[in-house]
């Protein structure tokens, strides 16, 4: 637990502050399900690898969450680049190890969620032939079920581990259920919009080909200078269906605040910065600069920290924070 805990930060500060945060035994859950996932994205990012090596690395990953056994996917994880995400790849065994020690539930719903999470990124890593290397989703309903398997499992997966560690939620894990993919597709479509001239640049293309083609951009175009109006139009309108969601993850964080402000406290940051996020990106062709980058700075994080234990201390859910209509 302690390496996995070491190896944290280094491959997320961001989210090494949220999840340290949390009371145990639910920080050492979160902790080792978020270095698994981490071990999926990091073998669906790897360019290096070879469509044949990338698929087979995903099922000798489905083998090592089921049984342990993490020898093969170790040896195949060797071929990776220098790094904290390799090195964790490459601690595939201690991270399973440590997820052996954890209650029968814990262990079932963390095999469960992010198992489907890689049996997803099969479907998706293989990119269209199309395309060359470049991922293509191909409309809307294909990026919500993208979404899903990157985030929405994520959703569930949290629900699970909120609800083990504090059993006065199950009274609301129905609505929790309900609401956890909007919860985790609006962060994820919120990590789409401001990431997309960095993906693109990576070998991807999360916008949906379908209003692409509307707009009458080619893929392998997506940046040209002459295209950015047309592609703005498209990422505005992901900033609005990120939006749409918002009323659902509220509905998600409501149903939290029933139990302890630990999750409560851990879920609200990110979406209060989610919301703050797509304001900023919202019409800014910066987003399509690869020489730019969109982000909060720290006083604007800094104010929405404060906001939120202010909310906290008064005990209120940001409802304030919905898009307005």
């Amino acid at each position: 637990l302690e390496w996995c805990r070491e190896r944290l930060p280094e491959v997320s500060r961001t989210f090494a502050l949220g999840i340290h945060a949390l009371p145990e035994p639910l920080e050492a859950w979160v902790t080792v399900a978020y270095l698994l996932c981490r071990v999926v994205d990091t073998v669906e990012d790897d360019r290096t690898l070879s469509p044949d090596t990338r698929q087979a690395m995903f099922l000798s990953f489905r083998f090592a969450l089921e049984t342990g056994e993490a020898a093969a996917f170790v040896e195949a994880a060797a071929q990776l680049g220098p790094g904290p995400d390799a090195r964790v790849c490459c601690g595939l065994g201690q991270v399973l190890t440590t997820l052996a020690c954890f209650p029968s539930e814990v262990v079932s719903s963390v095999r469960r969620w992010v198992g489907e999470m890689a049996d997803g990124m099969v479907i998706y890593s293989q990119g269209r032939p199309d395309h060359g290397c470049r991922v293509a989703l191909k409309d809307q309903e294909d990026l919500s079920r993208y979404c899903y398997y990157v985030a929405g499992t994520v959703g569930h997966l949290l629900t699970d581990l909120f609800c083990v560690d504090d059993p006065s939620l199950d009274a609301r894990r129905d609505e929790l259920e309900r609401c956890a993919e909007a919860f985790g597709l609006l962060l994820q479509l919120t990590n789409i919009v401001k990431d997309v001239a960095k993906d693109w640049e990576r070998g991807f293309c999360f916008l949906p080909g379908d209003a692409l083609d509307r707009a009458g951009v080619p893929v392998d175009e997506l940046l040209a200078p002459e295209h950015r109006p047309s592609v703005m139009r498209v990422v505005d309108g992901l900033v609005g269906a990120a939006r749409d969601q918002a009323p659902v993850a509220l509905d998600y964080i409501a149903a939290l605040g029933s139990g302890s402000t630990a999750p409560l406290r851990f879920c609200m940051l990110p979406l209060m910065l989610a919301l703050r996020s797509l304001e900023l990106v919202e019409g800014n062709l910066a987003v399509l600069d690869p020489e730019l980058e969109v982000k909060l700075n720290r006083a604007e994080v800094a104010e929405t920290l404060e906001e939120l234990e202010m909310l906290l201390a008064e005990g209120r859910v940001p409802s304030h924070m919905l898009p307005a209509t």
